[in-house]
């Protein structure tokens, strides 16, 4: 999914909204996190350039320091779709990142650890949506996995993209469907 459409999606809902939504590359993610913000981070760096297609390759995933219950103190969340931990993520901009910020406020650090895409899907940006609409609704990342996503990747393949989707206006997600179509032709 187009970073526009990301955006278009997160600054129209009433909940993520609220968090002034951007998309940050490797590159311009700040280095000083702003608490109780949500930032959604594409692998790609400012320099990258389209392809013939207009689409910049690359993942999207999201650091959040949001607290469910405001009771726990700083705590700032990784969620990658591929579930990898922190020293596992190939990015040492963003290891540095986080492990500087938790460190600064004397806060925790929590990540997603279920793959929830097989490697073949770019739904990555759904997922991170998906996360994020929940996120910014009070959820914390255990319920979201454990209530909100399917530990079956290809579950997640089907349903996610549908509903994150459905957050479009009617005339981008009749012009959507085709490339979603395509999208699931790779696993039928």
């Amino acid at each position: 999914m187009e970073g526009s459409l990301v955006l278009k999606i997160l600054k129209t809902d009433t909940f993520t909204k609220r968090f002034k939504p951007r998309i940050y590359t490797l590159d311009t993610l700040p280095y000083h996190l702003i608490k109780n913000q949500i930032y959604i981070v594409h692998t790609s760096n400012s320099k990258t350039l389209p392809s013939k297609s207009g689409l910049i390759r690359g993942h999207f995933f999201v650091i959040d320091s949001l607290t469910s219950d405001g009771s726990c103190g700083y705590q700032l969340t990784l969620f990658d779709s591929y579930g990898r931990s922190l020293e596992s993520l190939p990015y040492s901009r963003i290891r540095q990142i986080v492990k500087y910020n938790v460190k600064r406020e004397k806060g925790f650090f929590t990540w997603n650890n279920v793959k929830l895409q097989t490697g073949q899907s770019t739904i990555c940006a759904h997922l991170s949506i998906y996360y994020c609409l929940f996120k910014a609704r009070g959820y914390n990342l255990e319920t979201i996995l454990k209530d909100k996503f399917s530990r079956y990747s290809s579950q997640n393949l089907f349903a996610v993209p549908a509903i994150v989707e459905s957050y479009l206006p009617k005339q981008i997600r009749l012009a959507r469907k085709e490339k979603i179509r395509l999208n699931l032709d790779l696993f039928s």
